[in-house]
């Protein structure tokens, strides 16, 4: 994936969640059962966290650039894929619950805190492993800042479950 594609979706995600929130403004303004009232500020939490995501998704392209410009460090590569691999799944499960309009079979809170976990352990693994603790890399930096990405964008995920994971509620009731 290059950056321009990155950047180009990054600015079509910012148009959309302001069509978003636009249209949730208008629609709030019509007469909304309490269920339905309920719903529009937690569909505008998940734009603004979809947005967050784009932009960190970014963040980790250019940061990433950094990284593979400098660093061939076999194990530093497998750490970042271990922690995107588990970003990415359970962005894949979050959407799956939103298709299915059922809570996720999962606990966002649990999975969003151990994937922030394995981000935090990989940053002390790759700490523990620089030769002069006091003369960082630029790409040793890029790969701590790719971590923290991951581990926000987890974050903003889990955010977005919680929110599926509350609707689903709601239609119970």
């Amino acid at each position: 994936v290059n950056p321009e594609s990155i950047e180009a979706a990054e600015r079509e995600v910012d148009k959309m969640r302001e069509q978003i929130k636009a249209y949730l403004v208008e629609i709030s303004q019509r007469k909304l059962s309490q269920r339905e009232a309920l719903m529009i500020p937690d569909l505008i939490h998940c734009a603004n966290d979809a947005e967050r995501i784009s932009d960190l998704a970014l963040k980790v392209c250019r940061k990433g650039d950094v990284v593979k410009g400098g660093i061939a460090d076999p194990g530093a590569v497998s750490l970042v894929a271990g922690v995107a691999a588990q970003v990415r799944q359970f962005a894949h499960d979050t959407i799956d619950a939103m298709r299915n309009g059922k809570p996720p079979a999962f606990g966002p809170k649990s999975i969003d805190g151990g994937i922030r976990s394995a981000a935090r352990m990989a940053t002390l693994e790759l700490w523990n492993d620089q030769p002069s603790r006091g003369a960082h890399t630029r790409e040793y930096l890029a790969l701590v800042s790719v971590f923290k990405c991951l581990g926000d964008i987890s974050r903003h995920i889990g955010n977005i479950a919680v929110h599926v994971e509350m609707r689903a509620a709601r239609k119970n009731e």
